[in-house]
């Protein structure tokens, strides 16, 4: 990815989430910034992040109530949006990469748009098994979130919490483990 300096008329990776209403979420992801744009009427959010690293960029929407914008799993902004995402006519999400100023090394993981499940299967892709896939993000949220027996479970990882006890710990590694689909 590019410099900071490249943020501003050349956007060397973004992500943005728009349609045409008032509400728009665009990231703009330098080497060690990270510009976070909500709307017209709310200020801009600027965020160092160490270079050259692998970073994890969240976005969550709550309807009208609420956006949480989390980098590394850290809550960098949240506040109540202008309007609710999706709008009601042309919604769409564009992720792109390009430096038009330096070489631009970038690959995304996975890009999840859509609901988390709610019935604490462990179907986090809502595929219909509990397989391999579900296993990366269920290992996200143990692991990489510090969660843990009696840790409040951590925005985005309700899912995981298989035993419903507000916290992702070992009981809820078995329970996955129970749900886990054989392959076919």
């Amino acid at each position: 990815m590019g410099d900071r300096s490249e943020i501003i008329g050349v956007a060397p990776v973004a992500i943005v989430a728009g349609g045409s209403g008032t509400a728009n979420y665009h990231f703009t992801i330098a080497r060690d910034q990270v510009r976070f744009f909500r709307d017209s009427l709310i200020p801009i959010v600027w965020a160092d992040v160490e270079p050259n690293v692998t970073h994890t960029y969240r976005l969550e929407l709550v309807g009208t109530a609420l956006y949480v914008w989390y980098i590394d799993g850290d809550v960098v902004d949240s506040g109540e949006p202008e309007a609710a995402y999706p709008p009601m006519s042309n919604p769409r999400i564009v992720w792109q990469a390009r430096s038009h100023i330096a070489e631009s090394t970038t690959q995304w993981d996975y890009i999840r748009f859509g609901r988390r499940p709610a019935d604490h299967s462990g179907d986090f892709d809502s595929s219909g098994t509990v397989d391999i896939q579900d296993f990366y993000f269920f290992a996200e949220c143990v692991a990489d979130r510090g969660n843990g027996p009696g840790v409040p479970v951590d925005p985005g990882c309700e899912w995981a919490d298989m035993d419903q006890d507000d916290d992702v710990d070992y009981h809820d590694f078995a329970l996955f483990q129970r749900a886990f689909t054989t392959p076919q």
